[in-house]
């Protein structure tokens, strides 16, 4: 997502050269650790990009950096990852082979560029838009810049659009869903031709469905509260068809939901909401889109009904991973939403338990058994079907995580 240029030959780039290209804040690879673990994490610290290879108990620097927003995505088919970065001397879109580690520069621009990153659906291609930011109006919004496409194995080109710098999502219907900091636009990828428009007025996390056709948003409007009669804002989950005709509330006024994830097969939403009864307390929502219904999921265990937030769907969509809160402690579960009365109830599975303050924040799942947590000083990797756990000492935010079986 930066400027047009051609693509660059495959270079495996090494630190030394890296670092010779700018005086950047010194960086530490972890000292040499056991290896066997199954995992290569990719991960940053604001200063650097870090490959960490748990098979071989290696830790090495792919890029130093001038600023830390660093863009990443997975091809559909987990082979390859895009890292769109913004190093001291140029910002760079680099491809990354999963099995082996072998990269390569496919687009670079001026330093201080931000890139953004979505793959088509069946992995041939790759949108990335790039852009500065300036401030406008209160917010941040993309200025210079432009969106390209990158058909893998094959040459960049530019997308066509004139206005939108910021690609979100490649949908299923074959549009990509691109951005000018203010509007959302699905368009055409081999023309940016505009196939609908949605306006981002009194909408924020707007987030559209795998097939293109619906997207979710939050919006706040003013009510009096019944309770005191004065007037408070509250906040209502709604879902939308993107070329017009439906705009649907789904919950609002005391839930106050938040956090709200589309299922993977784009049927369902999920979300946490605030319990009506229980000031406090939280518990985990679902809305199904065929049925128009909204039903709640109250943990109840022996120590009360804890607070349940921040759900998180595994990539099939048979389970999720949420926190759970008694008070100043605190667990990341497991549980399938069993939306038949009917069915056999399984019991949540305790990932990890300890300090509310101290429980981490959860990444999301990098495989249908593996679940990410990311803590103030380590990365643990959790395997919900009780393998061995994984922890890496070292504070960074997470990019990527593949397995290797």
């Amino acid at each position: 997502m930066f400027l047009f240029k051609s693509v660059r030959s495959p270079a495996i780039l090494s630190l030394s050269a890296l670092a010779s290209c700018a005086r950047a804040p010194s960086v530490a690879p972890l000292p040499a650790f056991p290896a066997g673990a199954p995992y290569v994490i990719y991960a940053s610290d604001g200063s650097a990009i870090y490959r960490t290879d748990t098979r071989v108990g290696s830790d090495t620097v792919l890029a130093l950096l001038e600023r830390d927003a660093v863009a990443a995505a997975a091809s559909p088919d987990g082979s390859v990852l895009a890292l769109g970065y913004s190093a001291k001397d140029s910002a760079r879109l680099i491809t990354v082979e999963l099995q082996t580690g072998a990269q390569a520069t496919i687009h670079t621009a001026p330093r201080g560029y931000i890139y953004t990153l979505a793959w088509s659906p069946d992995g041939n291609a790759l949108a990335a838009g790039f852009h500065t930011v300036r401030r406008r109006g209160g917010r941040s919004v993309p200025e210079r810049g432009d969106i390209v496409v990158w058909s893998r194995g094959g040459p960049v080109r530019r997308m066509g659009c004139s206005v939108s710098k910021v690609v979100y999502r490649w949908v299923g219907n074959g549009g990509v869903v691109v951005g000018d900091g203010w509007n959302h636009y699905l368009v055409d990828p081999r023309n940016c031709r505009t196939l609908a428009t949605v306006r981002g007025e009194g909408k924020r996390d707007v987030s559209f469905s795998p097939d293109g056709e619906r997207f979710l948003y939050f919006a706040s409007r003013r009510v009096r509260d019944p309770r005191n009669r004065r007037a408070v804002t509250a906040t209502e989950l709604r879902v939308a068809r993107v070329r017009g005709g439906e705009d649907l509330r789904v919950i609002g006024d005391g839930y106050d939901p938040q956090r709200a994830r589309w299922s993977p097969d784009g049927t369902k939403v999920l979300f946490d909401v605030a319990s009506p009864e229980q000031p406090g307390v939280r518990h985990v929502a679902l809305f199904d889109l065929e049925s128009r219904r909204v039903q709640f999921f109250p943990s109840r265990t022996a120590q009360g009904t804890p607070s349940d937030t921040d759900p998180h769907w595994s990539p099939d969509g048979d389970r999720i991973v949420h926190d759970r809160f008694y008070g100043t402690s605190g667990e990341k579960v497991v549980r399938s939403l069993e939306t038949d009365p009917s069915a056999v109830r399984v019991a949540p599975v305790t990932l990890l338990r300890g300090d509310a303050k101290e429980l981490g924040k959860t990444w999301g799942w990098s495989t249908s058994r593996h679940v990410v947590v990311v803590l103030e000083n380590s990365i643990r990797i959790v395997d919900v079907d009780g393998g061995a756990n994984y922890t890496l000492p070292v504070g960074r935010e997470v990019l990527y995580v593949w397995v290797s079986y």
